[in-house]
C-alpha cells in the first residue's frame, strides 16, 4: 500500500494524550509531500510533490495501477527515444535491406525532432506525436541524396511508413514495461492518408510498344514482368538455373535490392521461394535471349 507523509511537520503526542504538529528539520526546504509505495516486485519507491492534492492523486493512481497490473516505474520511462530505439533496432532480426530502411527512417525523420524526448514524455502527450506527423509534410532533411524531395516534404505514403516505424518502437517499449501505452495508437494521432488513385493498367499495345523501344538485351525483363508477373527486383535477380524449360516453370529464388548505395541479393518478398508457370511462347523468347546475350556470372553481397 502507498501512503503520503508530511516532510515539514510531524505529529507529536504529549503525556496527556493530546497531539500537536511540530516542525521537522526539513521545514521550508524541498517538496513538502512525499508518497512512499512498493511496486509489484516489493521494491520501495517514493515521489515528492509541492501540494497534498497532487500527492493524494498520485497515491490513488499508483495503487490502482499496481492492483490492475498496469504499473510502470516512472524512472524507467526517462530513457530517451533515441537511446531506446537504437537498442531496439540492434535487437531486431530484419534482413539487411529492411534494417537499413528502418535506420534511415529513424535517423532522418524521427530523431531530429523526437530523439531527445523521453519515452514517458511521448507516452503522456500524443499531441506531440501528431504535431511531428504534420511536420513531416514540410520538413527539410539534411541529406543530399533526398534533398530535392525533402524540400517539398515527405509523400503521404513515406510519412505513414515513418510513423509505422515509430509505432513499432513504442509498442516494444510497452512490452518492456517502460510505458503503459503507445501514443502512436491514440485516437488523436492520425496517419497521413495517401490520396485514392485508380490504377489504370497499360494496354497490350502499350506494353508491346515499351518492349520494342528497349534495347534488345533488356527486352527479356519486359517479358518476365508481363507474362510471369515477376517484380522488378525478382526480374533483375533471375538466373539461367532458375528456368526449367523441360517442366515449363520458373523458380523465383532471389531478388536484387538496394542496401545503402550498394546492390545486394536478397530472398523474394516474404522470404519464400515460389514457382511460376512458364508459357511456351515466353520460354522461346527467353531461350532466344540466352542465345543472343550469353549470361555472365554476377557477384553481389
Amino acid at each position: 500500500m502507498a501512503h503520503v507523509e508530511d516532510r515539514w511537520y510531524r505529529t507529536v503526542r504529549s503525556p496527556g494524550r493530546t497531539t500537536r504538529k511540530e516542525r521537522t528539520r526539513r521545514h521550508g526546504t524541498g517538496r513538502r509531500w512525499r508518497v512512499r509505495y512498493a511496486d509489484p516486485d516489493g521494491r520501495e519507491h517514493n515521489q515528492s510533490f509541492d501540494r497534498k492534492v497532487d500527492a493524494d492523486g498520485f497515491r490513488i493512481k499508483v495503487e490502482a495501477d499496481v492492483q490492475r497490473g498496469t504499473y510502470v516505474d516512472p524512472a524507467a520511462a526517462k530513457i530517451t527515444l533515441r537511446r531506446y530505439a537504437d537498442s531496439w533496432l540492434q535487437a531486431q532480426t530484419f534482413d539487411d535491406a529492411t534494417r537499413d530502411s528502418q535506420e534511415r527512417r529513424l535517423r532522418l525523420h524521427v530523431y531530429p525532432v523526437l530523439g531527445g524526448k523521453t519515452l514517458g514524455q511521448l507516452a503522456a502527450q500524443p499531441s506531440v506525436i501528431q504535431a511531428w506527423v504534420r511536420g513531416l509534410a514540410r520538413s527539410a532533411v539534411a541529406d543530399m541524396a533526398i534533398a530535392r524531395t525533402a524540400r517539398k516534404g515527405l509523400a503521404d505514403t513515406t510519412a505513414r511508413g515513418v510513423l509505422t516505424t515509430l509505432s513499432m518502437v513504442m509498442n516494444a517499449a510497452v512490452d518492456d514495461g517502460l510505458i503503459s501505452r503507445n501514443p502512436c495508437a491514440s485516437r488523436s494521432v492520425r496517419a497521413p492518408r495517401p490520396p485514392d488513385r485508380k490504377v489504370v493498367p497499360w494496354t497490350a499495345g502499350q506494353v508491346s510498344a515499351v518492349r520494342e523501344a528497349l534495347p534488345a538485351r533488356y527486352r527479356a525483363l519486359a517479358d518476365v514482368g508481363r507474362w510471369l508477373g515477376l517484380r522488378q527486383g525478382e526480374a533483375f535477380g533471375l538466373a539461367v538455373d532458375d528456368i526449367d524449360f523441360l517442366r515449363r516453370e520458373v523458380h523465383v529464388r532471389r531478388q536484387v535490392k538496394r542496401l545503402g548505395n550498394a546492390l545486394v541479393f536478397a530472398p523474394p518478398k516474404g522470404g519464400k521461394d515460389r514457382e511460376v508457370p512458364l508459357p511456351e511462347s515466353v520460354g522461346l523468347r527467353l531461350s532466344a535471349h540466352i542465345a543472343s546475350c550469353p549470361p555472365v556470372a554476377v557477384m553481389l553481397p
